[in-house]
């Protein structure tokens, strides 16, 4: 239904797709359509979990290799990989790369991003991506319930935000744990610590405060 509402949309410059329970399968039939709509700036495909099950991963490489002028891409919450999702998602890696005029990418509470998949999948493709200024990642926990899971997922971050940080940013950035952010992320502000930097890294993890918890380059001087 959502493929045939896209024909004759060609000039058609955002769409929110999220939260609409669109599986791989699914994005089988709307890719191609999807693909066509060349003028999209703003694509939101969070909150589909099983987005990236089976061949998903296949179909969104196929319709953003196309969408070339996209400048914000949401991809949080999604999920459904198998054992082998390293080698599912490098196929993203080409259709990543040409997104050139991409200024901000939202992958914060999206499970497969670790460390792992920063460096060998995430990372080479966002090297390519030069109009970047924005790069959210991340989980979101409560720590009055998940105490112990909270510094869990507060080293993960640190661990992918060093990652990317080295491999893509060369040092220019710096990690924003925030808990008074979680405004739809077109609308966040770009925040850093120095005026200067043109990139920043943001991590959003909810119920924890700022004071509580250091940047990367806070606890390598501690």
């Amino acid at each position: 239904m959502i493929a045939t509402a896209l024909s004759g949309l060609e000039r058609l410059q955002s769409i929110d797709l999220s939260d609409n329970s669109i599986s791989a399968s699914s994005m089988g039939v709307l890719g191609p359509s999807l693909g066509c709509l060349t003028t999209l700036k703003s694509l939101n495909l969070s909150s589909n979990r099983d987005l990236l099950s089976e061949d998903g991963a296949s179909h969104i490489s196929a319709a953003l290799i196309n969408l070339t002028g996209l400048t914000f891409l949401g991809m949080t919450k999604v999920s459904g990989l198998s054992l082998a999702g390293v080698q599912q998602l490098r196929v993203l890696t080409p259709s990543l790369a040409a997104l050139t005029k991409l200024e901000c990418l939202d992958v914060m509470r999206s499970v497969f991003l670790t460390e792992e998949i920063s460096s060998s999948v995430l990372a080479p493709a966002l090297r390519q991506l030069s109009a970047l200024t924005q790069l959210i990642v991340g989980n979101c926990v409560k720590m009055n319930t998940m105490r112990s899971a909270v510094g869990l997922a507060i080293d993960e971050a640190l661990a992918v935000f060093a990652v990317l940080r080295t491999q893509v940013l060369g040092g220019k950035s710096t990690a924003v744990v925030s808990s008074d952010m979680m405004t739809k992320s077109q609308s966040r502000p770009l925040l850093s610590s120095k005026a200067f930097l043109e990139t920043v890294v943001e991590f959003l993890v909810e119920d924890i405060p700022v004071d509580a918890v250091l940047t990367s380059d806070e606890q390598a001087s501690s």
